[in-house]
């Protein structure tokens, strides 16, 4: 008892959990303080609104905006240049169906819902059931793809002349594709319900909740290498911003210190509505979350550049079940 609790890899082993884990845990948990601590000394009646935060949103939809462009130009470029490289039909297999039906199903249920009622759920309705089903759904499969130790073959495939980071584009583009096919087929249901449905910003209003949760799923699971807790980091950013959009606007009466955050929110916020705001900013909006998104898979690639460290992760995490 003594050894374990002098050696923090002696508690981990204790625990069943692997090391990397209570450094991503450690982590946030140092972020949460020191955030806590600026918090506490700002002032308590802080309050701005949406046209003096607007210039900032601005400039970081400007930055984000080039950064998702560069990271997509230069992801097409070296799939173009090794197209042979890539295997789409193992990919396929390992993805299934199952999130597709469950995603369907999902929108299904909410669809039929009426939004407009009083005692309604803030994402059911045709307007809102894609937007808030296929994110969801597609996060979940991302923190489930692929877990470097739950990976079979984890050396032969780092052994391969083929980057271990193709390993998962490939899977979270089948993802993506499939999902893709669920919005089409759900914005076709929801049309025959809600007659009055805006097709072409239904088609458009999921894609950028449904990169950053991907993102944040898929960025978690390999830093902590666990894939439950990718999920349920992403289930939360998705509860908290899907449930309480209309209590996180400029404006909004609220507390300390969620009134010192409260003024850039909007900027952030992956449900963000074109009701909500003028359009302009809703489309400054969708800028930022999707360079988010971006930008978080861009992070996650360049972990699984390091394969050193998910070999001596993976070979830990395995002594420890032990």
């Amino acid at each position: 008892m003594k050894a374990i609790l002098e050696k923090p890899a002696g508690i981990m082993a204790a625990m069943n959990l692997p090391m990397n884990t209570l450094k991503t845990v450690l982590f946030y948990l140092l972020a949460l303080g020191l955030g806590g601590f600026l918090i506490s000394c700002a002032p308590r009646d802080f309050n701005l609104m949406l046209a003096e935060t607007r210039p900032l949103a601005q400039v970081v939809a400007l930055g984000l905006g080039l950064l998702a462009l560069w990271c997509l130009v230069n992801a097409a470029w070296i799939f173009a240049q090794r197209p042979r490289q890539v295997a789409w039909r193992v990919s396929v297999q390992l993805v299934g169906w199952i999130g597709m039906v469950a995603a369907f199903g999902g929108v299904w249920v909410l669809a039929a819902g009426d939004g407009d009622a009083p005692y309604a759920l803030p994402i059911a309705g045709a307007a809102r059931a894609i937007e808030s089903i296929v994110p969801l759904v597609l996060a979940i499969q991302a923190a489930l793809i692929f877990s470097p130790d739950d990976e079979p073959g984890l050396e032969v495939l780092l052994a391969a002349p083929r980057p271990a980071s193709w390993l998962l584009l490939e899977r979270l583009g089948i993802l993506f594709v499939s999902q893709v096919v669920v919005v089409v087929a759900g914005v076709i249901l929801c049309r025959f319900a809600e007659p009055d449905l805006d097709v072409l910003l239904t088609l458009v209003t999921w894609l950028a909740p449904a990169v950053l949760l991907m993102a944040i799923a898929t960025f978690v699971t390999i830093r902590s290498r666990v894939a439950m807790f990718g999920a349920t980091i992403a289930g939360m950013v998705w509860f908290v911003f899907a449930f309480f959009r209309a209590g996180l606007l400029p404006g909004m009466p609220t507390f300390w210190p969620l009134n010192l955050l409260l003024p850039f929110i909007w900027a952030f916020n992956p449900y963000l509505q074109p009701g909500d705001v003028p359009m302009g900013d809703y489309w400054i909006n969708r800028v930022i979350v999707l360079g988010l998104g971006v930008g978080l898979l861009l992070l996650t690639v360049r972990q699984l550049r390091d394969e050193e460290q998910l070999l001596a992760g993976s070979r830990s995490s395995k002594g420890n079940n032990r």
